[in-house]
Order: C-alpha cells, then sequence, then structure tokens
C-alpha cells in the first residue's frame, strides 16, 4: 500500500489548506505543509489521497442497526437521524464506518451539495480523493469519556460513544458537563485535550477551566498543530469514508489496467517494431528475389539464345537437368558437365565470385571475380587439369582490391 497524503480542507475560502504524509504503519513523515492546492497535486502524485471535511459542515455520531447490506443499511440511515437534522434528509448524504465487536459503527454525515462542491474543486486541480472523512470523526477517542481539541476558531469535541461537535471555545465547559450529566457512570469522567498552539489565549483560558471542573484530565501539546494528529487517525478503518453509496468510486477495466499501462505500452511499442522490422526483411527478400529473377533470366538467354520466352527459368534448368540424365557416355549433358566441374574447382577457392555465364554448344564463358590475380589463374589451372576440359583466361581487369576475369571452357583435345 502507497503513502497517504491527508488533506485538510479550511473553514471558510480565505484560508488556504493543510496537508500531511503518513505511511501505512501511521507514522508521519516530514511536516505540516500550508499552501493552495495546485501544491497538493504534486504531492499526492502517487500517494493515496484522504480528505478531512470541516467539521462545522458534518454530523458525526453513531448507531448500531442491524442491517448488513450495504445498500440497506444506506437507505435506512437517512431516517434514523431525522430528528437530528435541520435540514431534509433527501439533501445529505450518509456513510456507515466499520462495525466494532459490539455492532456499533461511526455514521457521518454532509449536505450532497458540499460534497459536490469538493469534489468538483479537486477534479479541477487533477485530484481525485480514495477517501472523504469528516475532521472531527478522526479525533481518537477516550475510553468512558471524551477527547476535546482546541484550536485557533473553535474545539472539536467527541464523546466515546462516537459522536462528535464543533462548538466555540465560550461555550466548551457547558458541553462538557452536559456530556457529564448524561453519563451512567459515577466515576469521573476521563478527558483527553489536544492543545494546537494556534489556540491561543482563548485555547489557554478553555485548558483552564477545564482543569478547574474537571480533575481526572489530560492536556497533550500538538506542536506541529492539529493535522498531525488527525492524519496519523484517518487511517483507522473505523472512520466513516464519505464515498460511499452514490459518491463510490466507480469500478472500470482503465482503472483495474492503470498499474500495467506501461507494460502494455511496452509490449505494443514493441510488437510494432517487431512488424516493422519483419516488413523490412520481407521488402528485401522481395527485392533480392527480383534480382535473382532477373539475373536468371538473362542466364537463360545467354545459354538458349535460340529461345524467345523463359516464364520459369529455374524450371527449366531442373528439365534439363533430367534430360541430361538419360543422354551422353557420362550421364551428363555438356552442359551440366561444364557447371559440374566448376562448382567443383570454385569451392576450394576462399572469395572467389562467378558473377555470370554464357552457354552455347562447345564453350562455356564464365565472368569471374577473384582477390588476386594469382587466385584468378588457379582457377582456370584447376579446371584444365580435368581430362575432358580446357579453361583459358581470356582476360583480366583490375578493380579495387579485385581482380575480374574472362574464362572460357571448352572441350579438351583427345
Amino acid at each position: 500500500m502507497p503513502e497517504t497524503l491527508v488533506l485538510r480542507m479550511p473553514h471558510s475560502a480565505c484560508d488556504q489548506p493543510t496537508w500531511m504524509v503518513v505511511d501505512v504503519a501511521g507514522t508521519r513523515i516530514g511536516s505540516v505543509s500550508t499552501g493552495p492546492l495546485s501544491e497538493v497535486r504534486e504531492a499526492a502524485h502517487l500517494r493515496h489521497l484522504t480528505v478531512l471535511l470541516p467539521a462545522d459542515d458534518c454530523l458525526v455520531s453513531h448507531s448500531d442497526m442491524p442491517l448488513k447490506n450495504a445498500q440497506k443499511l444506506q437507505q435506512a440511515l437517512p431516517y434514523s437521524f431525522e430528528d437530528q437534522l435541520i435540514t431534509r434528509t433527501e439533501d445529505m448524504h450518509f456513510a456507515a464506518g466499520q462495525r466494532d465487536e459490539d455492532g456499533r459503527f461511526v455514521v457521518g454525515a454532509v449536505q450532497r451539495t458540499i460534497l459536490d462542491q469538493l469534489i468538483g474543486t479537486l477534479a479541477e486541480y487533477d485530484l481525485v480523493a480514495h477517501q472523504i472523512i469528516p475532521s472531527n470523526a478522526a479525533l481518537p477517542l477516550t475510553k468512558d469519556g471524551c477527547s476535546i481539541l482546541l484550536e485557533a476558531d473553535e474545539a472539536m469535541l467527541r464523546t466515546s460513544d462516537g459522536d462528535a461537535v464543533s462548538v466555540t471555545h465560550d461555550s466548551l465547559l457547558a458541553v462538557l458537563q452536559l456530556v457529564d450529566a448524561q453519563r451512567d457512570s459515577e466515576q469521573l469522567m476521563p478527558i483527553t485535550v489536544y492543545i494546537d498552539d494556534a489556540s491561543g489565549d482563548k485555547g489557554e483560558a478553555a485548558v483552564s477551566a477545564i482543569h478547574e471542573e474537571f480533575e481526572h484530565t489530560e492536556f497533550r501539546r500538538l506542536p506541529q498543530g492539529a493535522l498531525s494528529k488527525l492524519a496519523v487517525e484517518s487511517l483507522s478503518p473505523a472512520l466513516p469514508n464519505l464515498l460511499q453509496g452514490n459518491y463510490a468510486p466507480s469500478t472500470s477495466y482503465e482503472k483495474l489496467l492503470a498499474p500495467w499501462k506501461s507494460a502494455a505500452i511496452a509490449a505494443a511499442l514493441l510488437m510494432t517494431l517487431m512488424v516493422g522490422y519483419k516488413a523490412v526483411e520481407l521488402n528485401a527478400m522481395k527485392s533480392r528475389l527480383t534480382e535473382l529473377n532477373a539475373s536468371m533470366q538473362e542466364i537463360a538467354k545467354e545459354t538458349y539464345p535460340d529461345r524467345q520466352r523463359f516464364p520459369d527459368p529455374p524450371g527449366m534448368f531442373r528439365a534439363e537437368m533430367r534430360n541430361a540424365g538419360n543422354t551422353g557416355q557420362t550421364g551428363r549433358s555438356e552442359f551440366i558437365e561444364y557447371i559440374h566441374t566448376v562448382a567443383s574447382v570454385s569451392k576450394d577457392i576462399t572469395g572467389l565470385d562467378v558473377r555470370r555465364m554464357s552457354f552455347r554448344p562447345g564453350n562455356l564463358d564464365l565472368e569471374v571475380v577473384a582477390p588476386s590475380l594469382q587466385l584468378l589463374d588457379g582457377f582456370a589451372t584447376k579446371i584444365s587439369a580435368n581430362a575432358n576440359i580446357e579453361a583459358n583466361l581470356n582476360s583480366t581487369k583490375a578493380s579495387g582490391d579485385t581482380v575480374q576475369g574472362r574464362v572460357q571452357l571448352k572441350r579438351g583435345q583427345p
């Protein structure tokens, strides 16, 4: 699982969002950053994005409805909170957190217009949230008591049941007293107070009032700000992710195949290169075949000057060889005998290249290229060693590092 960037949206448009990165173990990476959403886009690259909504915009409560089907639970939740809302339930979107061992779960709710606006704003900066959570739902619980987060402009309070509210510093003590009065336990209510240094004088006054009223209180400072605590707590699976129901991300093949996109592109490029290479190779083979056909046509014309058409020179040569198998004392025609002798001799001479041949009864003229005059002369000498054939080197011509010569083969004297 990749790292998570936790983005906390501001209370008003005048303020800027803050964000922090945490790893899978809940360890903070770096410090809290503040800036425009354009900077968040770069920081969120290759990370999961969790967005914390302002507490003022959200309802955070709890439920123990026994419905197991997620769709039916989504439909039933609004009706169970009608008495706690001042707006129509149709205008609200509800989300359920993970059930605990007692079957209870945290419920988050927000107006649909607020959620739509947030998703649209994120999209303008190419940001896609994996989770959207009410910020007061990320306040850690204090067993059998309540937790408080003191910030510059407000205080968030969350009971051990999971219910959370946002109140002013001045009304905080009264709310605490009300929560304490509704408890069934006779023991002192434990309270954990997280103090953001930005709470200033109002925060100090609230701390002093709580300390005088409730003896069983623990105070914890947050030198890096409230988000340093909320970011870590936001990884809890018990929190309600508002991206449920109609707001749940749709599963598409594009998203499923995203991790394989680079590999698919590489495979497509490789396939294109292979097809291109094969096409070039095929064109080269076609060109070579055309050249060979042209050469065989020339050889056929020179070998059989009395013929007018040569539709299939290789087939014609094969037919001549088959016919030659039944003629002559040695079982070979004169032409085949010449070719056999030339092939036998030339295979032992490195660098020899027979470029052209012309046959007429009694004679076979060859155009031969060799690395040196000595090799060319040796070629003619070896052919003449045959008792039935004479080879004469009629002319030579130097061409670069090679020597081109004309060799004439004819019947030897008896």
